[in-house]
């Protein structure tokens, strides 16, 4: 134990000796370090700069801690930044002048009043300046008055042209319908009958192996509507046009009402899964079978299937 003399002063005994303090002396440092930049007091910027780095450094030789740094520069930064560093880089500083301030803690970390500053001053670029953006606002509405009267003299033109069109058309029109009914009144008593019959026989032979095709590839998931045109032996188009006229929908609503129907005859059998019930009518995925599914049907898979369970129980 310490021997604390009436004025306060403590007195230690070490094997060097006896060792004594008064509380009163200890406390932390009030020394007030000086900021130094890499750099001049004002830097002047080019207009084409719009990126630097300032280095600056507190001179205090007796560190017993780090010495944090707080900085911002009036205009850029909203609030004071903390940092440990001793440089600081901005981009795209704009055109103008700007007070880069720093202010510093000591060797002791108390933070002092030794704020020192820099000033900054950019050139504005040509497109910076007010005159600049004058211009290319005038230019602008030019552009769009110039557009403006054109695109209303084009409107003008186009309807002009149109009610012309339309009259002419329409002369036209009813004489080629007179021409057409006198040419096809004779024409089509005389093949009407034989024309309906080469239809039928046509879209029945179409329907066998379009249906054939499906059938033998309904398990095919990587089937796509060009391999359809292949074994039809048709264009895209083509293909479309038959098909609506024949099954009353599109090639890909046709294939896929087939696998569907498939689907149905499948799910009969109570010990099927889903997952196997839409790989083998050509789904990749049992979840987008299960999406088909109830946007064909009004419910999901395994809903059908438990209605068909209670039905038959």
């Amino acid at each position: 134990m310490p021997l604390c003399l009436d004025n306060g002063y403590m007195l230690f005994g070490t094997t060097q000796g006896v060792f004594g303090f008064s509380p009163s002396d200890v406390g932390k440092s009030n020394f007030v370090p000086r900021i130094v930049f890499g750099c001049d007091d004002y830097v002047e910027l080019p207009a084409d700069k719009k990126n630097f780095t300032i280095e600056f450094s507190a001179l205090d030789y007796n560190k017993n801690e780090d010495i944090w740094y707080a900085y911002r520069m009036d205009g850029v930064d909203g609030e004071w930044i903390y940092t440990k560093s001793h440089s600081v880089s901005y981009a795209g500083i704009p055109p103008g002048t700007h007070t880069f301030r720093v202010r510093s803690t000591n060797g002791d970390g108390i933070w002092t009043d030794n704020e020192r500053t820099v000033t900054i001053h950019r050139t504005p670029e040509l497109t910076e300046t007010p005159l600049a953006w004058m211009l290319f606002g005038g230019a602008l509405l030019a552009a769009l008055i110039v557009i403006y009267k054109v695109a209303r003299y084009i409107s003008r033109l186009r309807k002009e042209v149109n009610e012309i069109t339309t009259v002419t058309n329409e002369k036209i029109e009813y004489l080629k319908n007179k021409v057409h009914e006198l040419l096809t009144e004779r024409r089509d008593m005389d093949v009407a009958e034989g024309e309906d019959a080469a239809a039928e026989t046509t879209d029945s032979l179409f329907r066998n192996k379009a249906m054939g095709f499906i059938n033998d590839n309904i398990a095919n998931s990587d089937l796509s509507i060009d391999d359809f045109c292949k074994a039809m032996g048709m264009s895209r188009t083509v293909l479309y046009v038959r098909v609506k006229k024949v099954f009353g929908s599109s090639p890909n609503n046709f294939i896929q009402e087939i696998r569907i129907k498939k689907a149905l005859a499948l799910m009969k059998d109570p010990g099927v899964s889903i997952s196997e019930v839409a790989y083998k009518c050509g789904f990749s995925d049992p979840k987008y079978f299960s999406r088909c599914f109830k946007k064909t049907m009004g419910c999901s898979p395994t809903e059908y299937m438990k209605r068909g369970e209670t039905a038959e129980s």
